[in-house]
């Protein structure tokens, strides 16, 4: 089980990779906020569709209230969702991964995912999901690909 941040969820989405996350998760949990995003995109019933992504309430409103005000509203519930399901998180915003490291949670990102899933033997090639994320407009930069690449043996 993991905790998603809408992000994630919208880019594999989009590369038609979403299965990834349940096979190298079982389910994924993301918080009311993130359903909203997820949900005003053209792939949002779609992604929601799949019976192993949950919609859980978070517990800790006010919580969510402040830490909103410094990130955007789906970053904080999927922080405290996190937390409070004691959950590792699927996040690539880099303010939402500061706030998750201060709270002590584990995360990873959707480079970590494709890291993950060429080293589970879950995709032929990290450098093909890669090049499909950028042509959806996901943005990384150069050299973490290169030594993402370099890390699977891929260059």
């Amino acid at each position: 089980m993991i905790v998603s941040n809408s992000s994630p969820l919208i880019v594999f989405s989009k590369i038609n990779r979403l299965s990834l996350l349940k096979e190298m998760f079982g389910e994924v949990y993301i918080p009311k906020a993130v359903f909203e995003e997820v949900t005003r995109g053209r792939k949002g019933e779609e992604i929601v569709k799949n019976k192993w992504i949950k919609i859980k309430e978070i517990r800790d409103k006010d919580f969510a209230e402040y830490l909103s005000k410094m990130i955007g509203r789906g970053e904080a519930e999927a922080i405290i969702l996190a937390k409070e399901c004691r959950s590792k998180l699927l996040i690539d915003d880099a303010q939402g991964r500061k706030h998750a490291e201060l709270l002590d949670l584990k995360f990873i990102g959707c480079l970590g995912l494709v890291k993950l899933a060429k080293k589970q033997g879950l995709i032929e090639s990290a450098g093909e999901v890669i090049m499909e994320m950028k042509d959806e407009s996901f943005y990384v930069d150069e050299g973490l690909i290169t030594a993402l690449l370099e890390s699977v043996g891929e260059k």
